[in-house]
This record gives structure tokens, C-alpha cells and sequence, in this order.
């Protein structure tokens, strides 16, 4: 025969109260569901020695299943330890739809041979090889060295833990990536993000939606695909385009609008004086809503070189203007931003020497004198001159 100790009644009554409440207590320590926004790539070696990528990115994705609005909010940085934080506000309005990633291109370095394409672009000089990149809702800087109020935290290298234990060390030729395309997320950087080639992801990226299911495949390529450029590398360093005949995708931000087209300039630039930054795009009798002064668009167009001058005009044919032309889609990326005007001194060096402002907003300095006015009413243009008025040799000599 068993023996069992009586339990008094208040006792039974206490523990099985205890026994029912405990499932639902457990409840609570459940592993956390994944953001619905997560950092899903962090490359600082951007520019370094060895590199590809002449910039830093930090790249961020929608694993949730509905479309997010990250106008507003923020990406951060600070160093492997530190507790200050840099700031670098996503773009008022911004939308994220499911599945998709956005990529803010930060920093340039001296090396690397291939351009980012960011969907926003700043300044932040991030470390390659240890940092902290947050996401946050919001563009208050953070402190503390690992504060616990960002909607995505993400060590690298050898810095202070912020989810779990850190990544890897980065490095010029090493990105860490979170898995499964963005939606892997245990709050521990170490087991969700695998340190591999940098391969940056932006809007225009297929999306990788997180259900389970296979994403879709994406629409045939056309037959002359577009190639990601920034503005100043179509321009390049000599008097023509080295993408003549390339279609291409480029972003910028809107200066002057015409009645044919408008110029857009690179937010950042690549801060080497023998590129322009900036570009006509001719647009037509079509009209694009995106292109408005200030708003940041994403064009795709095809590079051509148009001679301004009439035909058979020697000296306009070999100082031909860079511009895109059948333009097939204008996409506002942002509004709000703000181009400061390149000072250029007159006259020219050498012959030439202007190309390398060509279609950029540029600030000079007079007094000038009105060279000619032929092409002010169709193009709101006038030729001016530096140093007084540039007579036709025969008004003086035979």
C-alpha cells in the first residue's frame, strides 16, 4: 500500500491555483517574434585597401508582412566601445513594403573601384573591421555604449555586446549579413548574421518576403538591362560619357527644371574634381511629378552625348553635353534636400576645363557681360563673359 501525505484543503487549493497560473506565466519569456524592420547587412570597409566598394552601407529590410513607414527614423553608428552616437535620418515619407530592402550609402574611402547605389546617401565613416549600427524609430541619437531602446542593434568586431554576442571581425573584403535574405532573428548577432562578400541590396532589389513561401520571380530582364551607376560615374573624367549607349539607373537630387527635362546632382559626390556630380535628364513633353526641386529621384534613362550646337559645328560637336535621355521611369526617392552651389572661378584655366561642372549647381563670381542671349527663350539661358564684352574679330579688322 502507498502512503501519500494529507494535504490540507487551503494547501490543495493554493497549489492548484499555482499549477494553473504557471503556463501562463511561462508565456511571458517566450523567444521574441522578429522585428518587423531589421539591419539585414553592415559593410564599413567601403573604400579601404582591398576593397570593391568605394563606400560604407548599411542596408536594412522588411521582414514583416505589410508595408512599414520609415520616413522619419533613423540609422545610427558609433564606434566599437563608444557611446556616441552619429545619426543619419531616413528620408521624410519613406515607405518599406514587405520583402524589400533600402540601402543608405554612407561614407566614401580613397579605394575601391566599384560605386554603391544607395537609396539615400550621408556621410557616416563607419569602422571596417568593429562598430554598432542601430536602427531606431526615430532621429534622436542614443546613448550609452549599448542602449536598449533601438528598434534593431547590431555588433561587429570587438565591441561592446548589444544583442547577444557580437559578429565577427569585418574587414575591406567582409560584410556581415543577416540570413535567410533578412529574416533570421534570434537577438543574438552572432547566430544571425554570417560574414561574407558585400553584396548591397536596394529598393530596386528582388524582394525576398519572409512567409515562408518562395518569393516571386522576378520580370524578365529586358534586353539591355539596366546598370546601377552614380552621376559621376557616367560623366567620368574625360569630355564624353564612357556608358554611351548604356541604359542605365541613377539617382540624384532635383536643382533646375526645364521645359524639356531637369538636372539632378549626387547628394555626396565622389570628391574628385575631374567628375561632375551632376547631369541633365531630358525628359520631353512628359511630364514626371517626381522631379521637383529638392526631391531626391531615381531615373532610368539611356546615356547619351548631345552636341548643343548646329549641325556641322566643329568646336560644339567636341564639347558635347552628357545626358540621359529616353527616360523611361522617374522614381521620387525623398524631398527636402539641399545642394550647395560649387564655386568656379573665370575665366577657365585651359580649354575645357569647365567639364568637369558640367550639369552641376555652381555658384560664380562677376562682373560679367552678357555674351549673347539667342538661346533665352527657349532655354531660359544667356552666354556670359568674364572681363567685358567679347567682340567679333571683324567688328575691328578686315
Amino acid at each position: 500500500m502507498t502512503h501519500r501525505p494529507l494535504l490540507r484543503p487551503a494547501l490543495r487549493r493554493l497549489l492548484s491555483a499555482l499549477s494553473a497560473a504557471l503556463p501562463l506565466a511561462f508565456l511571458g519569456f517566450a523567444t521574441p517574434a522578429i522585428a518587423a524592420v531589421v539591419i539585414s547587412q553592415v559593410y564599413g570597409g567601403g573604400g579601404n585597401s582591398g576593397a570593391t566598394f568605394k563606400h560604407d552601407f548599411i542596408e536594412i529590410f522588411n521582414a514583416g508582412s505589410s508595408t512599414e513607414s520609415i520616413g522619419g527614423w533613423s540609422v545610427q553608428y558609433a564606434s566599437a566601445t563608444g557611446a556616441t552616437w552619429q545619426v543619419t535620418a531616413i528620408t521624410p515619407g519613406t515607405t518599406l513594403a514587405a520583402g524589400r530592402y533600402y540601402l543608405i550609402r554612407q561614407a566614401p574611402g580613397t579605394g575601391g573601384t566599384v560605386d554603391v547605389v544607395g537609396d539615400q546617401s550621408a556621410s557616416i565613416a563607419m569602422s571596417g573591421t568593429s562598430g554598432k549600427v542601430a536602427l531606431t524609430n526615430s532621429t534622436a541619437a542614443l546613448t550609452g555604449s549599448a542602449p536598449a531602446s533601438a528598434l534593431d542593434i547590431v555588433s561587429y568586431g570587438a565591441s561592446t555586446p548589444t544583442e547577444g554576442t557580437p559578429t565577427g571581425v569585418l574587414g575591406s573584403t567582409i560584410a556581415a549579413v543577416r540570413s535567410s535574405a533578412g529574416c533570421t532573428d534570434s537577438n543574438n548577432n552572432s547566430a544571425d548574421f554570417t560574414l561574407v562578400a558585400p553584396a548591397p541590396r536596394n529598393s530596386i532589389t528582388a524582394p525576398a518576403p519572409c512567409t515562408g513561401a518562395p518569393a516571386p520571380a522576378p520580370a524578365p530582364a529586358p534586353a539591355h538591362a539596366p546598370l546601377a551607376a552614380a552621376i559621376y560615374t557616367i560623366q567620368g573624367s574625360g569630355s564624353t560619357s564612357p556608358l554611351v549607349g548604356q541604359v542605365v539607373v541613377s539617382s540624384g537630387v532635383v536643382t533646375k527644371l526645364t521645359n524639356s527635362g531637369f538636372f539632378m546632382q549626387d547628394l555626396v559626390g565622389d570628391n574628385n574634381p575631374a567628375t561632375s556630380d551632376g547631369i541633365f535628364v531630358f525628359t520631353g513633353a512628359t511630364a514626371y511629378p517626381a522631379a521637383a526641386v529638392g526631391n531626391g529621384v531615381q531615373v532610368t534613362g539611356t546615356v547619351v552625348e548631345f552636341n548643343t550646337g548646329a549641325a556641322g559645328n566643329a568646336d560644339t560637336a567636341a564639347h558635347t553635353v552628357t545626358q540621359l535621355s529616353s527616360v523611361t521611369t522617374v522614381t521620387q526617392t525623398g524631398s527636402g534636400y539641399s545642394i550647395t552651389p560649387t564655386v568656379v572661378a573665370l575665366p577657365e584655366a585651359v580649354d575645357g576645363d569647365l567639364e568637369r561642372f558640367e550639369g552641376m549647381l555652381v555658384s560664380l563670381t562677376g562682373p560679367f557681360t552678357v555674351a549673347q542671349n539667342y538661346f533665352q527663350g527657349r532655354f531660359g539661358q544667356l552666354t556670359l563673359a568674364v572681363g567685358g564684352r567679347m567682340e567679333t574679330p571683324t567688328n575691328r579688322f578686315r
